[in-house]
């Protein structure tokens, strides 16, 4: 039991110093909508993203954001378009080149980075 307790204690001690690899760090969804959790709390900022459905993002070791991309492209979706093409954009809120023809479904589960 002594040997139990020791171990547990080492591990909650341990615990202090691990973090985490930050490449969830900053979210890109919805419309228009960033949220960063570098910061506590967590701040809100905007992105170019402007999708119904799906929106995923990546971000570096450091947690910085690298690109997000969403689907369906809303203006198409308005339009009453029968294809969805999703969108890819960097870190500076550009659509990336052949980025704006990413052949997805209506809505969730479909992007994966």
């Amino acid at each position: 039991m002594k040997t139990f307790l020791i171990v547990i204690s080492l591990l909650l001690i341990k615990t202090d110093f691990v973090f985490g690899q930050k490449r969830g760090n900053i979210w890109c969804f919805g419309d228009s909508c960033l949220m960063d959790f570098n910061t506590t709390p967590p701040s809100v900022g905007s992105a170019v993203l402007r999708s119904r459905g799906t929106a995923c993002s990546i971000s570096d070791s450091s947690g910085n954001l690298l690109f997000y991309c969403g689907s369906p492209l809303i203006d198409l979706w308005q339009s009453g378009n029968v294809y969805f093409w999703g969108v890819v954009y960097n870190k500076n809120h550009e659509m990336m080149e052949g980025g704006d023809t990413l052949a997805c479904e209506l809505w969730y589960n479909e992007m994966v980075i």
